[in-house]
């Protein structure tokens, strides 16, 4: 795992090029704390920056930039390869290794069986920047899921790019202003979809694309698509074999995942939160173990929020080594102010917090920790797949959500039918014309609407950002595209494709990956081989869903085997922090400096009125608007550490 950055076809000097490329890397010192390298080559227009933290080959060996056999390509990576032994057997010739690297292999893959090729035979995690020496252009990669970020904009003529964010501001004459469209879905998220992000100009790399750029320009092209696998799989999932046996081929298919990922130089533990996913990791991987693994779990004071019991008992099932730590509002407090540099764009996921803690602890003993990440996306986990799969069920509801309902661009208002009874209900329940509306607008479009509006409608946090912001649409981006016509009337498999394009790689893994990497941790995600994914978009539905609608079926019988069922046959409680309370309490004060501060006041985009309301009714205690707060709030936190023109 590491951080990498360059500059290709820029104008710049060969000075230039050094002192940027320096810059740049510096940023990037967490994610690569044991070694760093640059390659400048003026001549070409290219500089390459890589910082590294070591865990395959500790060697020089390892070192990047680094060439391949023939040195026509140089590569920066980031990440990890898990079928290394396969990639070997495909290549032929007597290769001198210099070392036992995964980067190593991959560049003579890229040499021998070209660059779409290898990334397409590659398993694993990873964002990377390869080198065309001959045909003078450069290619950016990034894995199938979005693991790994990658960052990059158009500049001078050329093309800058880096892990982070933080990276590309390194620039001097990099001049920042802020994305409407990027504010606009991170209050909609709490997250920003790629490729938005904050800043005009630049792009996050969607997963499992190549951009290649030389002197005609950019071109982009997709070599995986969850979609599509979904769609090729649609027609075989009836033809698939009976649970039991369908069970125990998913079993052997996470078998290999979870050995591939254990292959290192270095300590290897593993994140444990008590619930299905991480706990079937934890013991597949105890299982392959000849010693105790290392597992490690975040708790809360409050007990609706804790799971740490639960976790205390798997691990002493499994034999694990097992180390926890509690959560506080202090805890909190005391990392609030650290969130923009470490988040590096506004990032609004409470449970962020725990993470950062959990990694914190957990990079005190190993320096790479498998977690249990994507088994809901990938197995139909969460609870609101069996809340939104019914909704079609009153075609009253329904006649009636059109009538009051109309779409404006991607945001939905109640049309005047509709809008003639707020008043009443404003005046009986107490609250504001604005949040009646938003509850009733709620109801209606789950009642009613198409799954995919509805289902990015009511996942968002300000549902309808339009009300706070001076944009009246929500841009497009994969949410907005069509996907759920892949699964044609399969509610849990839609909503299960939308959130492995959004929620997983933009909010999920950004999440565990800037956690982890601040503190020099790296995290691998067994479910997210594709092997896994493939198989699992072939199984039944009912294979995943038992008929009381209870998610993850197929994973809770292989756990079942290896732990109590009364351990994990209950409701996910999640890994969300105790938030409002938190925001009414301790950090009250610092919430008010930013919604009160000079970062709210002096920007033209959001509704500062809107905003004070929402916040009094909150600390008030009238309803729980912590969430759609905690966005507003980390725009405002960036804001103050980053200072981007509006």
């Amino acid at each position: 795992m590491c951080g990498i950055a360059g500059i290709f076809g820029a104008s710049y000097s060969e000075a230039e090029l050094q002192e940027r490329i320096r810059r740049m890397t510096a940023t990037l010192a967490h994610r690569g704390p044991d070694g760093d390298g640059i390659m400048v080559r003026a001549s070409e227009r290219i500089a390459l920056g890589h910082r590294r933290l070591a865990i395959q080959d500790l060697s020089d060996a390892g070192a990047q930039p680094m060439l391949s056999p023939s040195r026509r390509y140089v590569v920066v990576f980031n990440g990890e390869i898990y079928n290394v032994p396969e990639l070997k057997a495909k290549l032929s010739g007597n290769i001198r290794w210099r070392g036992h690297s995964d980067t190593e292999v991959l560049l003579a893959a890229f040499e021998q069986l070209g660059v779409v090729r290898t990334i397409e035979l590659a398993v694993g995690m990873f964002a990377l920047a390869l080198y065309d020496s001959v045909d003078r252009k450069l290619h950016l990669i990034r894995d199938r899921f979005g693991e790994k970020p990658l960052y990059y904009a158009m500049h001078r003529g050329g093309v800058v790019f880096a892990s982070e964010l933080k990276g590309l501001l390194a620039l001097p004459d990099l001049q920042p202003r802020i994305c409407r469209d990027g504010v606009v879905l991170l209050l909609k998220h709490n997250y920003i979809p790629a490729p938005y992000t904050i800043l005009e100009g630049v792009s996050k790399l969607t997963p499992a694309t190549v951009v290649t750029v030389d002197g005609a320009g950019a071109r982009q092209m997709r070599y995986w698509d969850a979609a599509q696998v979904a769609g090729r799989s649609r027609g075989s999932r009836s033809a698939a074999g009976d649970f039991d046996a369908s069970a125990e081929q998913l079993r052997e298919r996470l078998r290999q995942s979870v050995r591939g990922q254990l292959v290192s130089d270095v300590s290897i533990g593993a994140f444990l939160s008590g619930g299905i996913d991480s706990s079937l990791v934890c013991a597949i991987m105890q299982e392959q173990s000849p010693v105790r693994v290392n597992t490690y779990t975040i708790g809360f004071r409050e007990p609706q929020f804790n799971e740490a019991a639960f976790a205390r008992e798997v691990a002493r099932h499994l034999g694990t080594s097992h180390t926890e730590y509690y959560v506080s509002a202090r805890d909190a407090l005391a990392l609030v102010q650290a969130l923009p540099t470490v988040f590096d764009e506004p990032f609004a996921d409470s449970s962020q917090l725990p993470t950062l803690l959990l990694a914190r602890m957990a990079s005190k003993d190993v320096r790479v920790a498998l977690s249990g990440d994507a088994g809901d996306e990938l197995f139909g986990g969460y609870s609101r797949y069996a809340a939104f799969s019914g909704r079609r069920s009153s075609a009253a509801m329904r006649l009636l959500s059109r009538a009051l309902l109309r779409r404006r661009g991607y945001a939905f208002a109640l049309a005047p039918p509709g809008r003639a009874v707020l008043r009443p209900l404003s005046a009986c329940m107490g609250l504001p014309k604005w949040v009646v509306e938003q509850k009733l607008r709620g109801r209606l479009i789950r009642a009613g609407a198409d799954l995919t509006a509805a289902y990015q409608y009511l996942t968002g946090y300000w549902s309808d950002p339009a009300s706070l912001t001076a944009s009246s649409v929500v841009p497009e981006y994969a949410l907005t595209q069509g996907l759920a016509e892949v699964e044609q009337g399969d509610d849990y498999r839609t909503m299960m494709l939308l959130d492995v394009y959004c929620y997983l790689p933009d909010d999920i893994l950004v999440k565990v990956d800037r956690a982890a990497m601040h503190h020099g941790l790296e995290t691998r995600a067994p479910f997210l081989d594709h092997r896994v994914y493939e198989y699992s978009a072939a199984l039944p539905t009912r294979h995943l869903v038992d008929e009381q609608g209870r998610g993850k079926r197929i994973l809770r019988h292989l756990l079942h085997e290896y732990v109590p069922p009364a351990l994990v046959d209950r409701p996910k409680a999640g890994f969300a922090a105790p938030l409002g309370d938190w925001l009414r309490q301790d950090l009250s004060d610092w919430a008010e400096s930013l919604l009160y501060g000079p970062e709210l006041a002096s920007q033209p985009f959001i509704d500062r009125g809107r905003a004070a309301d929402v916040w009094r009714l909150h600390k008030e205690g009238r309803g729980d608007y912590s969430f759609a707060l905690w966005g507003l709030l980390q725009l405002c936190a960036w804001q103050r550490v980053y200072r981007a023109r509006w």
